[in-house]
């Protein structure tokens, strides 16, 4: 949507909020959602240890690894220098 449009929406919804206060609340709702993250990846360990990713940057550089490798490989495990990573 344009910007003209969206802010057209928005005060389409507010002027009326005291007539119609359910259109307000499910708009406002709508807005304050949370967003889901991506859930913690397992990463194996040489010991064969598992352990969680912790920050959004290893998730990222693990599942970067794991989708590199399923292009160029296919299916086993993968190895790099963090460890071995368990495929789903």
């Amino acid at each position: 949507m344009t910007r003209k449009l969206q802010r057209d929406l928005e005060t389409n919804i507010c002027r009326p909020a005291k007539s119609n206060p359910k259109q307000f609340w499910n708009n406002v709702k709508g807005k304050m959602k949370t967003r889901t993250r991506v859930s913690d990846v397992i990463i194996q360990s040489d010991g064969n240890e598992e352990m969680p990713t912790k920050t959004d940057q290893e998730k990222a550089q693990v599942l970067s690894i794991i989708f590199q490798q399923c292009i160029h490989q296919g299916i086993g495990y993968i190895y790099t220098n963090m460890g071995r990573y368990k495929r789903f």
